[in-house]
């Protein structure tokens, strides 16, 4: 289940989307539900080539193991988020 800050936050700056509070509310929830599945897709694919870290093991305070690490929500919840807009809003 996605964080409802994230969520919240969408809504809170839909006055510089194209988007109604309402829309921006469904979109923010969809980015985040994509960025979830993102992340947990790619630690499923790590975990099935037995790979242990993407980058430099030890040297990341932050706990993410490379920059695959840090984007992969983000891979997946781009082209969603993209495709989701231009489908439903016809842009």
């Amino acid at each position: 289940m996605p964080s409802a800050c994230p969520t919240l936050n969408g809504v809170a700056l839909s006055f510089i989307t194209p988007f109604k509070v309402g829309q921006a509310l469904g979109m923010a929830l969809l980015a985040c539900l994509a960025g979830t599945l993102g992340h947990l897709v790619m630690k499923a694919l790590k975990r099935d080539r037995g790979v242990t870290s993407w980058g430099l093991q030890g040297q990341s305070t932050t706990g993410a193991g490379g920059l695959l690490d840090r984007v992969d929500a983000l891979c997946f919840a781009g082209p969603v988020f993209f495709h989701s807009a231009r489908w439903y809003f016809g842009l």
